[in-house]
């Protein structure tokens, strides 16, 4: 009998606007899954380390035999739940899908036991440079799965036509995440006489570094052409058109755990080209010279110099808007993670 039951387990913050890149993408996981399978039991880990019974729940739900299992977690979490189920005697199969981009160099560097995942099902992970580096490990389970939306709206709202370029970044605001980075590029653009031509809004969750979050309102505050505006809620698709009426997407983070960033896809879906640091899987889905620039990492010279190069080449930034708009339909997760492709990777059983 096909199996179209599925236990879904990792960070979701059910009932809430997601506040993580991981908790976004399981909601939007779970849209899908509730759109293909028959019955989804869900196990919010969120809080799981304060909330016991989440670990009740889990094993609660193993009594169902025909369900198979996906855990959706950072390393350090899905680590701990892949070793509990490990040693359980349960007839489930278990996939683990990897959120970030830094499973590998765990893996690599001996911060986790490759046995502790060769008996999953599948491991899917969201770069090809991930795949590679893993089954070099010995983990031949792993497979491709590139990050997905369930896009129901295109942002479709035409650009500003004031002789200015107006860029915008979304993600948390955090230091690692490259704020600081943007506002010395400001700086060197407004000390050369830039101030009047371009301007940089911010979106995102205020930093939870108390300190960070002092400095960078005050960043704001001593720039006339900086401004921060809260947290952008793109899981109310009208946003959308928020976002395409920029011209185009800072994104020179750092981070040490990103992966296949979802706000790429956003990016795509709002005809919005990224200028963006070659760090984890950003080469990977962002196309250098077609759908924006690649930038060495924490290098604000070259930062600068692209944040310039756009305002005095409006033309190229249109291109690269079309070839933004015309991505985005790939990663659309009717399509990644469409029956037939769920079939492939094994979490739907073929007729």
């Amino acid at each position: 009998m096909a199996i179209r039951n599925l236990i879904f387990i990792g960070p979701m913050d059910l009932g809430k606007i997601p506040k993580t890149g991981d908790t976004m993408k399981n909601q939007l996981f779970l849209d899908r899954f509730r759109e293909v399978f028959e019955r989804v039991f869900t196990v919010d880990t969120m809080y799981w380390r304060r909330c016991p019974w989440v670990l009740l729940k889990l094993l609660l739900l193993f009594l169902h035999p025909q369900t198979r299992v996906v855990i959706s977690a950072n390393p350090g979490s899905a680590d701990t739940f892949i070793k509990l189920l490990k040693k359980l005697p349960f007839s489930n199969e278990i996939f683990y899908w990897v959120v970030g981009g830094s499973f590998h160099k765990m893996i690599e560097e001996g911060r986790f036991n490759v046995e502790t995942y060769k008996w999953l099902k599948g491991i899917f992970v969201q770069g090809q440079s991930m795949v590679d580096s893993l089954h070099k490990q010995g983990l031949d389970n792993v497979i491709y799965v590139a990050n997905s939306k369930l896009i129901s709206h295109y942002g479709n709202v035409e650009k500003v036509e004031d002789g200015k370029m107006h860029f915008v970044f979304l993600s948390r605001v955090e230091e690692y995440k490259g704020c600081s980075d943007i506002m010395a590029s400001v700086d060197a653009l407004n000390a050369k006489g830039f101030e009047d031509k371009y301007d940089v809004t911010f979106y995102g969750r205020e930093s939870e570094d108390e300190e960070y979050a002092i400095k960078f309102k005050e960043m704001v505050g001593q720039r006339n052409n900086v401004s921060y505006k809260g947290v952008l809620n793109l899981r109310d698709a009208s946003n959308y058109d928020v976002l395409s009426s920029y011209d185009m997407m800072l994104f020179p983070t750092y981070w040490h755990g990103e992966g296949f960033p979802g706000i790429v896809i956003d990016a795509y879906i709002s005809s919005l080209p990224l200028i963006a640091s070659d760090w984890n899987l950003n080469k990977d889905v962002i196309i250098d010279g077609e759908t924006g620039w690649i930038i060495p990492p924490h290098d604000i010279d070259a930062l600068t110099e692209k944040m310039l190069f756009a305002m005095c080449h409006k033309d190229e930034v249109k291109r690269f808007s079309q070839n933004c708009k015309n991505a985005a339909a790939q990663y659309d997760s009717r399509i990644v993670l469409s029956e037939d492709n769920l079939k492939k990777i094994g979490l739907l059983d073929y007729a």
